[in-house]
């Protein structure tokens, strides 16, 4: 439907369809979890005890570290507010480049109401943004 290129890269073909890629996907999972953990007050004092700790041998600390290095943030505020780092995670991850954003948005609006007529279209913008920086 949407002309994919032969040997396409499957970055760029991630970032069209707007599928994260594996490792974004386990950091969105990650904030998952620990929102979770909130839930219950026990769970909840032992991730910040964890983490207060700074216990590496903690299997959920060295990927909260990880996540709070990739966002550039204290590792205590992702673990307070998982929802808003996940958020910021897809951001980081979508919000590359604006014009590529731009592109996407149209290209969905053109998928929504596909028809012969926005074949080309859509073709063509699939093109662009599988032009390298």
């Amino acid at each position: 439907m949407i002309d994919i290129p032969f040997k396409s890269h499957i970055s760029k073909l991630l970032r069209v369809l707007k599928i994260v890629d594996v490792e974004t996907l386990i950091d969105l999972n990650k904030c998952t979890v620990i929102k979770l953990l909130h839930r219950d007050k026990l769970r909840k004092d032992i991730l910040i005890d964890n983490i207060n700790m700074k216990n590496e041998v903690w299997w959920l600390y060295k990927d909260i570290k990880r996540i709070s290095e990739y966002l550039d943030i204290e590792i205590e505020r992702v673990c307070y507010y998982p929802d808003i780092k996940r958020k910021m995670i897809l951001e980081k991850y979508y919000k590359a480049n604006l014009i590529e954003e731009e592109i996407r948005e149209e290209i969905e609006n053109l998928i929504k109401d596909y028809s012969f007529k926005t074949k080309k279209k859509v073709k063509d913008l699939v093109k662009i943004t599988w032009i390298d920086e």
